[in-house]
């Protein structure tokens, strides 16, 4: 009987070539591990929270540079009491006491620094309201920030 047919035949044989593959697939395994760099435990994601006051947030008309007419609100998020060194990502959602009657286009985030952020709404068919009208329904509907922050995740393969 020849050889590879014996491969085929043997499950003895067939089964050491498998174990051999597997070891060896192992090993490239754990070579690959030990050249990735493993952050120490103090470099886990930085995560904080908050909000502003529902009867207290310090809305103003959001206008494009060299516009009149406001196209929504905004309001500036002080975050430097929670010691971010660099820039985090910044996730913010409006909050209302209610049900707002005032449809919202697009509410995000911009300007963002280790300390602080502007939290903007873009109001839908309000662009001809005067800009403290603006203001007004934001404070009469109690309208708030809630936010959340995460620090950027160390980049493990930079470098290389």
């Amino acid at each position: 009987m020849r050889l590879e047919r014996l491969r085929h035949v043997s499950g003895q044989l067939l089964r050491a070539r498998d174990l051999r593959d597997q070891l060896a697939y192992e090993e490239r395994l754990r070579a690959l591990h030990e050249r990735i760099p493993h952050p120490p435990a103090t470099d886990t994601p930085h995560v904080a929270s908050g909000g502003t006051p529902g009867d207290g947030t310090p809305w103003r008309p959001w206008r494009r540079a060299g516009e009149r007419t406001a196209i929504g609100v905004e309001v500036a998020i002080d975050t430097g009491a929670h010691g971010f060194t660099d820039v985090p990502c910044y996730f913010a959602w409006q909050s209302a006491a209610g049900r707002s009657r005032v449809p919202v286009l697009l509410p995000y985030v911009e300007d963002v620094s280790a300390t602080a952020f502007v939290f903007r709404l873009a109001l839908r068919g309000l662009s001809d309201t005067c800009p403290d009208a603006l203001v007004a329904i934001a404070l009469a509907e109690r309208w708030s920030v809630r936010w959340i922050a995460v620090s950027r995740p160390v980049d493990l393969l930079e470098g290389e």
